[in-house]
């Protein structure tokens, strides 16, 4: 028996062959019989089409090959990088399939490789995929350079994935509850402090041992992203007097209250109030009532800071010396009216006579003047 391989012959799916035997004298055929071939790699691939692309997917339609060389059973898209390394995004059995896991703002070169049998593939030409923008992603909270009592600086990484192009940074600030806080706040709304393309920022206008949140907001041509607030505490300073201490009270008590004559800058340890020298309170309370004894001359510190101004009482009218003060004088102004009086009773003209005085009288003569010494003198009894 003898065997013949045949080369060149069409790939079908069934095809009839004949063997003839040829001499001298002439030839004879075999009878007919009929063949089939394998599979083989398609040929005339072309390159996918795009349609509904998007920044993290994209819909490929697949054209079927020109020659198939038997039943594609796999359609399989792959990228190719600048290395030659390749990564398969989709495979199916489909014409059309829709790739995931696309990243924006990112060209990719994707190509189709379609398959008859286990080992006959083949791969066409690939095509150019540009995935469009999106908002940052992975962006880290901002860093602390340096922190005084008024004045901050920062600095920050790029988001970890950008996108697209970083346009701009923006750092927002508002000032949360003091660290110390006992009685609840609310936080104050977040402000721009900074806007600028660079990866670094000073703030200003501060306020002395205050808690602060930042954040920072990278802004690209499809959006933003903005990272995790960090909180931060300004550096101290010595407290600050900035509005006089309320005074108050009656004849017997005096209140005092500061709940806002001072801008504390730092953590307190205490007020000390102090009346002539002498100290009547210390401790961390912001009003203090005490008994009146004499007019007071209040002095309110704290310790280390400033003192407030000499505090006495605004409601001049009920302090005791202002009560003295118009008694005595009722009394100056009694006595001035009584002695305008007493002056025109004492000094008041006399009545004017109608008749002149009368003269003095003339000397009565004793009766024994009358007669002469010699006479006689006749006595009846």
């Amino acid at each position: 028996m003898q065997y013949a391989e045949v080369d060149r012959i069409a790939r079908c799916p069934a095809q009839r062959r004949a063997v003839w035997a040829v001499n001298s004298a002439g030839k004879a055929p075999s009878r007919w019989t009929r063949c089939r071939t394998g599979p083989a790699p398609p040929e005339g691939l072309g390159a996918p089409k795009f349609h509904a692309v998007s920044p993290t997917h994209a819909v490929a339609d697949i054209s079927a090959p020109r020659k198939p060389n038997g039943i594609v059973s796999l359609y399989r898209l792959f990228s190719s990088d600048t290395s030659g390394a390749q990564t398969v995004l989709s495979e199916g059995t489909a014409a059309q399939q829709t790739l995931h896991g696309l990243q924006p703002f990112t060209t990719y070169s994707i190509g189709v490789e379609a398959c008859t049998c286990f080992n006959c593939c083949s791969k066409g030409p690939t095509a150019e995929l540009r995935t469009p923008p999106a908002p940052p992603a992975g962006l880290s909270s901002p860093q602390i350079q340096m922190l005084a009592s008024r004045t901050a600086s920062f600095q920050w990484s790029p988001p970890q994935f950008p996108n697209g192009v970083i346009q701009s940074y923006e750092l927002q600030l508002h000032t949360a509850c003091p660290p110390d806080s006992a009685t609840p706040c609310t936080p104050s709304r977040a402000e721009t402090k900074h806007t600028g393309p660079g990866q670094r920022a000073s703030v200003g206008g501060l306020q002395p041992y205050t808690s602060y949140q930042l954040r920072l907001v990278a802004h690209n041509e499809a959006g933003s992203t903005a990272s995790e607030w960090t909180s931060f505490v300004t550096q101290k300073e010595p407290p600050q007097y900035r509005a006089p201490v309320s005074v108050d009270g009656n004849l017997s008590v005096v209140c005092v209250s500061w709940s806002g004559s001072f801008q504390l800058n730092g953590r307190l340890r205490g007020f000390v109030l102090t009346d002539g020298g002498q100290r009547v309170y210390s401790g961390l309370d912001t009003a203090l009532c005490i008994p009146r004894t004499a007019d007071k001359s209040l002095v309110l510190t704290t310790p280390g800071g400033k003192r407030g101004s000499r505090s006495k009482n605004t409601e001049f009218y009920s302090e005791l010396w202002f009560i003295v003060l118009m008694a005595m004088l009722g009394l100056i102004l009694l006595a001035i009216f009584l002695s305008l009086i007493l002056q025109r009773k004492i000094h008041k003209e006399p009545y004017i006579r109608e008749r002149p005085p009368l003269g003095p009288l003339p000397k009565r003569m004793s009766p024994l003047n009358v007669y002469p010494p010699g006479g006689t003198h006749m006595v009846l009894l």
